[in-house]
């Protein structure tokens, strides 16, 4: 078959370019997803007139319309320094780690990494209508439709097929090559470990190629897209329904798609946003997915969207450098005006126009950026508002360091304790400025300290104040909005200890008690003082520790023999201490374990000492009126004991009660239990009698009585043998004897006759005859 006239070759080409070149003049560059970083802002502020451009592994290569080459990225072996001496391009090209110019003249420029020789372009190369790179190797289309490669060839990817006529495009992936051929057919060569080489059967009216790293894609003459190859990160999965594309840019891990009306649409990994295309991106001119081996590599389109972004993404204290509005479209009539905000503290430190206004007609416009003074590191967003668009770019800002250091790792706020921080800057200031100290406890005292320009370190003293209770305190240093610095400091309360020369004080006499703070105070301190037994001793109500003084003493006057507590009280907090007044004092009551109801007995109260001159007076109380004591009694002068009378009462129950006996203010109590009185025996002094007879009957209770006690008597047939319906034991007995009468029977009766006392009873039966 015939070659192809050149003008046959390039007519899909340049259509397509032609397309570019009507709005080409109106693009800006725009990028999205993965890390932008400084070299990436700096040439989107900077390049102003992109025309075209292309993306390798990790370097961006972009066509001015004045024919000339900007690069950034990595510069690896030198991709990114583009030749002094290099003449009008026409179009760019990069590989892995390499780039290409196609120069007007037909001829090839190289640069940058060539441990492959893929920038060694083959000596007396001409024609070349179209330039590609792969990773490591390189391609270029002549005018009569063959194709040149060089570089690496490991796996075949500069093995151009034999014959392979009629090219008009080429493109390089990691290990394989592409050629569209005029007739709309795709060629492919070198390594297919994924498909990447297999075109697929009756693939034909192919306007435009690319070949990402192990896939490849096409566009059709009717804006269809057909991709092969790996499908790691769903790159070859053409969303169903796209149409109306002219242009293809194949990555690592994503395909970007342009489309006749200048939108794109993208798909593949997306976990940094690669495949989001900014809201309201159009005009777009030229594509770029590049990212051969860095999936966080950004997206890159020349197109019109609205964009903010500075020069740089890291500024520092005292900076400067230049930021960029890009409307998109050309500002109206009088003008446009975009807002611009800052996020977090950033406004602390950067300092940047709240308006920027695009004359009409124009749609960018730069403005400058300075930073003043701010410490440490501010992470925040910068934003643009024009309308209902907003655009939005992190940047980060890192300042100089505050060091704070205290000269105490704890102290006792209202001591006379010296607190001091050093403030130390790593940076010595280029102008005064203050900064404020506060804390996070009213106990530490905030105040305001400045830095003359030049100082570098500040010694600042903390006033504090008395705490109720122990925490770690913290003094924070603050510049306008920031906490740049901070110190903590353990914080301990004042607290009250009490000690005593003796805890046994002779009555009449004194001992001395101490009450200790802690620390020493700055300012007089008034302890609060009592004792639960103001009977046995006397304290003062309070005592006062003197400015500087860390403790005082006081006297603790023996009144009454008893012990008693001690309290001291400071700053809501207590301390204690038990004494004892020796002396006569009341020990304890003895009582029988057990006693029977109705009966006179005595206890004894025990004192620890002999009673003292005049005797010693006991109050007694009981719980239970069951066991009633006497009111009182005196025990006498020599005396340690004494006897006091108790009576108990007739119950029903075995019923506990406790004797409490009180004297001088102390107490002491005993317990017994009042046993019931039962019946022990009944008896009839005759068993069976004559009708009209008497006989005796005796009952006897299981204790002596103290007092007369009833104990009830039944008979079963009153009409035949009479009873009374009580009988008394007699105080100091434990029986009674009674009479039984009968009456006349006709026939013999058997009556049974009953005795009964708290719940215990017995009976006999006696036998009435005629």
């Amino acid at each position: 078959m015939a070659l192809p006239s050149r003008a046959r070759m390039l007519a899909p080409m340049l259509a397509f370019f032609g397309l570019l070149a009507s709005v080409a003049s109106a693009g800006s560059l725009v990028d999205w997803g993965g890390p932008v970083v400084d070299r990436d802002l700096k040439a989107i502020v900077n390049i102003a007139d992109p025309v075209a451009l292309d993306c390798g592994s990790e370097h961006t290569l972009v066509l001015k319309s004045d024919g000339t080459v900007a690069a950034w990225g990595k510069d690896y072996s030198g991709s990114t320094m583009v030749p002094l001496d290099l003449p009008t391009a026409t179009k760019v090209a990069a590989g892995g780690y390499h780039s290409m110019a196609l120069q007007s003249n037909g001829t090839v420029r190289a640069w940058g990494l060539n441990d492959d020789g893929q920038t060694s372009v083959p000596a007396g190369l001409t024609g070349v209508i179209d330039v590609a790179g792969g990773l490591r190797h390189s391609l270029a289309a002549k005018s009569n439709g063959t194709v040149v490669a060089w570089g690496a060839n490991d796996v075949g990817q500069a093995s151009v097929p034999a014959g392979l006529t009629g090219v008009v495009q080429v493109s390089g992936g990691s290990v394989h090559s592409l050629a569209l051929k005029s007739n709309g057919t795709v060629v492919a060569w070198g390594f297919n470990s994924s498909g990447q080489c297999t075109v697929p059967a009756g693939l034909s009216n192919v306007v435009s190629i690319s070949a990402g790293s192990f896939c490849s894609v096409a566009v059709k003459s009717d804006g269809t897209v057909v991709a092969w190859g790996s499908n790691a990160n769903g790159q070859i999965d053409v969303p169903p329904g796209l149409t109306g594309f002219v242009k293809v840019s194949a990555g690592d891990d994503r395909v970007l798609a342009l489309r006749s009306d200048g939108t794109v649409a993208a798909w593949g990994q997306n976990f940094k946003g690669q495949t989001t295309p900014p809201a309201g991106l159009h005009g777009v001119t030229d594509i770029a997915a590049g990212g051969y081996q860095d999936q966080s590599f950004p997206s890159w389109a020349i197109g019109k969207a609205f964009t903010v972004q500075l020069e740089r993404r890291n500024l520092y204290e005292h900076d400067a450098t230049v930021g960029l509005v890009d409307i998109g479209d050309p500002a109206p009539a009088g003008g446009a005006t975009v807002a611009l905000s800052l996020t977090n503290d950033l406004g602390v430190g950067i300092e940047l126009p709240t308006t920027i206004t695009i004359p009409a007609g124009e749609t960018r416009r730069t403005f400058p950026v300075s930073t003043g003074l701010f410490f440490n590191t501010i992470n925040g967003s910068y934003k643009a508002t024009y309308g209902s668009r907003t655009a939005q770019r992190t940047v980060s800002l890192t300042g100089g360091r505050m060091i704070a250091k205290g000269n105490k790792v704890a102290i006792y706020p209202g001591s006379t304790t010296d607190f001091r921080i050093k403030l130390e800057l790593t940076v010595p200031p280029i102008e005064d400025f203050s900064c404020e100290i506060t804390t996070n406890t009213p106990s530490l005292h905030p105040k305001t300290i400045t830095f003359t320009a030049g100082q570098t370190v500040a010694d600042v003293p903390i006033e504090h104040s008395i705490i109720s209770h122990n925490l770690t305190g913290y003094v924070i240093v603050k510049y306008k909005t920031q906490q740049i610095a901070g110190v903590g400091v353990d914080l301990e309360a004042f607290r009250p200890t009490l000690g005593i020369t003796t805890g046994n004080i002779p009555k009449g006499e004194s001992a001395t008690a101490t009450v200790g703070i802690g620390m020493f105070t700055r300012e007089p301190a008034v302890v609060a003082v009592s004792t639960n037994n103001a009977n046995a001793v006397t304290v003062p109500t309070s005592v006062t520790v003197p400015a500087g003084a860390r403790q005082v003493s006081f006297p603790v006057q023996g009144v009454q023999g008893g012990s008693a507590r001690i309290y001291v009280t400071y700053n809501g907090l207590t301390a204690r201490v038990d004494v004892k007044v020796i002396g006569p004092a009341l020990a304890s009551v003895e009582l029988p374990a057990s006693i029977p109801g109705q009966r006179y007995f005595n206890g004894v109260v025990h004192l620890d000492s002999p009673a003292s001159a005049g005797g010693m007076v006991v109050n007694f109380s009981s719980s239970n009126p069951v066991l009633r004591p006497a009111a009182i009694v005196t025990i006498p002068a020599g005396a340690s004991s004494a006897t006091f009378s108790i009576v108990s009462s007739d119950v029903a129950v075995a019923t506990n009660a406790t004797i409490t006996a009180t004297a001088e203010g102390v107490s002491a109590t005993a317990t017994t239990s009042v046993k019931p009185l039962t019946i022990k025996s009944f008896t009839l002094a005759l068993a069976t009698v004559k009708g009209g007879v008497s006989t005796d009957a005796i009952v006897t209770l299981n204790e002596t009585v103290g007092v007369n006690t009833l104990v009830t008597v039944e008979s079963a047939d009153p009409s035949v043998v009479i009873v009374p319906s009580s009988t008394t034991v007699v105080k100091g007995g434990s029986a009674r004897t009674f009479t039984v009468k009968t009456k006349a029977v006709t026939v013999a009766k058997f009556v049974k006759i009953t005795v009964t006392k708290n719940g215990t009873s017995t009976y006999r039966t006696l036998k009435v005859t005629p």
